[in-house]
């Protein structure tokens, strides 16, 4: 029986765990590496290779051979025979559809690998001849091929299984290192060896030196290491990736399963503009399958999106590249004419706004608008019905909502009116509201079935002339729910009236003016309104509030020729309000402190100062991005007050400076308009001492003043 170095054989089974462990950890990885397969194997088998040769090696040297000399020849030949059988071992194991079957055949590989690196390890050894019992190398190979198989097995029999790699791994490794030591000790039990003479041929070449041999062994345990520490890393790495693979799976399974529910059709298009998601909503508007559309590109002709202009959209590449450029903005509202495969043509309403959290995408959001577009089109042919009916009558007629507000206006009402259909569409009407239609409702609760109203009315012709008519107006009820209109026949009175008007043309005159100012202000802040309902809602509800302020006090102010000059200034206090959500930090507008502070006998035309201020706004401030200032001043004099508004702007040019205020002078907002009336009426109602005086200001800017006088210096003046 041999002796044997007990320090030595503890550090051959560490070898072998080590080679084991390295070998199964990096089988393992291999799984779900997306690089070469091969490479892994070669690595594999060379890690074992290393494991099994180095093992026997060592085992080797624990044979406490004096002198002991081996022959380079069989060492080489042994390591070759271990990585050859590690290397289809594990090729023939990680063949898919495992079976035991492989499992068997790549054990008795590998087995037959362990003993024949054993064998040439025996021959190596030069100076003695080796002598075996059969009975002991029979058992210890069953037994090597007993653990050989149920390591392979254990390995890859459940090859997609996460929750046991580590646990299959060790197992493995075990197993393994079982097969490696019982091969190699228990063949070696009861082992004889027999002393030669020490072989002298000159061609025979051998290692006579222990320590470098445990060197070697040492080396092939760093080796072993340094893999087995990188195959830890790449698995660690992997099941990192893993973890925040299943997050981003969980986040994207609620995202589809919120997109799935909502009732509009969802795509989501990459920076390129491939498809990367649709919602079967979307599927079911478009006509396309999840697999038909996925990954193809936005103007794929499956695509057949047109708008209005029956051009298509997205047919090819340079309309492509229209909805691209479309695309690029914060948000995009489009209403488009879809082609379904084989039916026909729906409208959709498309949105579009970049995807949050996800780089350079986009989600489209589409919505079925079919039915509205259709009784949409109902509506505009029972409009147009109504309109042939207005158009043929010779009475003027008005429908008007429950409310007063103007629904449909005739031809005959703008002949005796002067304003066009459009301008009376959708406005409120408080002579209807006040006294007709709540007359109508006292009718409706005392039991008539058809309230009628009539009353001669006197009317204001937008060229100032007075007309006349006898107005009947009367409910038209809809429904049982007591839904309806109120149906008001004017017919014109005014020939018989003209005699009685000649003493109200100045009047008449004068609130022509003054109504003409008002509508360029309030289209200005609407348009201001739309503008900031998307930047800014919050600048956007400021803004309605104050208009809402400022249309309060208009119907207040509408109705008078003179008004006490303290109301003029809370009248402009809500318009500068307005102005500055509108320009922000763009200008400052200051009202001297004192400069309410008036004599109560002080009277002015209302919206006075409003167009002055506005002028200077727009005309003077124009080219001046940041630092505008605006200042309001009035100093009460001896006979009464003189209020100027000046600006530090551009100034005016000459040959306007020359007309303004006397003529109509053509401008892009019609303000050049608007201080002519002012001047206007501050003559026909203050006298000609009130026109405005308009002249620049030598440091830069313009200057607009006027003066009043009291009522007792008025009515002299008159």
């Amino acid at each position: 029986m041999s002796n044997y170095n007990y320090y030595l054989v503890f550090f051959s089974i560490i070898i072998a765990f080590l080679g084991s462990y390295t070998s199964f950890s990096m089988i393992i990885r291999s799984f779900d590496s997306k690089k070469s397969q091969f490479l892994w194997k070669i690595g594999v088998a060379l890690m074992l290779a290393i494991g099994i040769w180095s093992m026997h090696f060592v085992g080797l040297l624990a044979l406490q051979i004096n002198d002991l000399t081996y022959d380079i020849i069989c060492l080489i030949l042994s390591f070759i025979i271990a990585f050859l059988a590690s290397f289809f071992s594990v090729l023939v194991g990680s063949k898919a559809n495992y079976r035991l079957l492989k499992g068997v055949i790549a054990g008795g590989i590998l087995s037959i690998g362990i003993f024949g690196t054993h064998f040439c390890g025996m021959l190596a050894i030069e100076q003695v001849h080796v002598h075996q019992h059969t009975i002991f190398v029979v058992v210890a190979f069953v037994i090597s091929l007993f653990f050989s198989v149920l390591g392979i097995h254990l390995c890859f029999k459940q090859r997609n299984e996460e929750n046991s790699r580590k646990h299959r791994a060790v197992g493995s490794s075990v197993l393994l290192m079982l097969a490696i030591i019982s091969l190699h000790y228990i063949s070696s039990y009861n082992l004889s060896i027999n002393n030669v003479t020490l072989l002298t041929d000159e061609s025979s070449v051998g290692i006579n030196n222990f320590l470098l041999g445990i060197n070697i062994a040492v080396f092939s345990v760093i080796v072993l290491i340094i893999f087995l520490l990188h195959s830890v890393y790449l698995e660690n790495e992997y099941l990192n990736q893993k973890r925040d693979f299943e997050v981003t799976e969980k986040v994207n399974h609620r995202l589809n399963s919120l997109l799935g529910t909502i009732p509009n059709g969802v795509v989501i298009l990459n920076h390129k503009g491939y498809v990367t998601y649709i919602n079967k909503m979307a599927e079911d508007l478009l006509s396309v399958s999840y697999e038909e559309v996925m990954g193809k590109h936005i103007d794929y002709p499956s695509w057949e999106f047109k708008v209005k202009s029956d051009d298509y959209l997205l047919a090819n590449q340079s309309k492509a590249e229209r909805f691209a450029r479309v695309m690029e903005k914060p948000i995009c509202n489009l209403e488009i004419i879809y082609t379904k495969k084989g039916k026909n043509p729906v409208f959709l309403s498309v949105n579009s706004s970049p995807l949050r959290d996800y780089k350079d995408e986009v989600i489209l959001s589409f919505t079925d608008i079919t039915m509205k577009k259709q009784k949409e089109n109902e509506l505009e042919e029972k409009s147009l019905k109504l309109e042939a009916l207005f158009n043929t009558s010779s009475i003027g007629i008005l429908l008007l909502d429950r409310k007063g507000n103007v629904m449909e206006v005739s031809p005959k009402i703008e002949d005796l009116l002067g304003y066009t259909g459009e301008d009376f569409k959708g406005k409120y009407i408080n002579y209807f509201k006040d006294s007709i239609l709540s007359d109508l409702s006292k009718g409706k609760q005392s039991g008539e079935k058809y309230s009628i109203h009539r009353e001669d009315k006197r009317f204001s012709h937008i060229d100032g002339t007075i007309k006349w008519g006898r107005v009947s107006v009367s409910f038209i009820e809809e429904n049982k729910k007591g839904t309806g209109y109120y149906l008001c026949i004017i017919e014109d009175l005014t020939k018989k009236k003209q005699i009685q008007l000649s003493n109200l043309q100045k009047d008449a005159e004068l609130r022509v003016l003054q109504a003409q100012i008002n509508p360029h202000f309030l289209f200005n802040t609407l348009n201001s309104i739309v503008s900031l309902i998307r930047s800014n809602q919050e600048n956007a509800r400021n803004l309605t509030v104050q208009l809402a302020k400022y249309m309060r006090s208009n119907l207040t102010l509408t109705s008078k020729s003179l008004i006490p000059l303290v109301k003029e200034f809370d009248h402009i206090v809500s318009y500068i309000e307005i102005q500055k959500v509108r320009f922000q930090d763009q200008l400052e507008i200051i009202i001297e402190d004192d400069v309410r502070v008036f004599p109560s006998d002080i009277l002015i035309p209302p919206f006075t100062l409003q167009p002055l201020i506005e002028n200077s706004i727009e005309h003077g401030l124009k080219g001046k991005p940041q630092g505008g200032l605006i200042l309001v001043k009035a100093s009460i004099k001896s006979s009464g007050v003189c209020i100027s508004i000046e600006d530090n702007g551009t100034g005016i040019t000459q040959d306007k400076l020359e007309v303004l205020g006397h003529d109509y002078v053509v401008s892009e907002n019609g303000n050049g308009y608007g201080i002519y009336n002012v001047n206007k009426r501050l003559q026909l109602l203050i006298g000609d001492h009130a026109s405005l005086m308009i002249s620049n200001k030598l440091e830069g800017g313009a200057i607009i003043s006027f003066c009043l006088g009291t009522l007792e210096e008025r009515e002299i003046v008159g």
